[in-house]
């Protein structure tokens, strides 16, 4: 993981970055992060994706 800074006038939010390995979920990537899997969701809207299945090894991600 690999945590990235964006900042604007409101306010600096961080987030990780995480290259997908293969066999990897984004369930089981929420699940280890976070404990549960109701950040799928998240990780989805942050990284523009409009199916939680359709990812690729090697593919970057940002995490919340």
């Amino acid at each position: 993981f690999r945590r990235v800074l964006f900042r604007s006038t409101q306010s600096e939010v961080s987030y990780e970055t995480y290259i997908i390995k293969k066999g990897d979920t984004l369930r089981e990537i929420s699940l280890e992060k976070y404990g549960s899997i109701r950040y799928v969701e998240a990780i989805c809207q942050l990284n523009n994706l409009s199916n939680p299945d359709n990812i690729q090894m090697g593919q970057k991600i940002l995490l919340p």
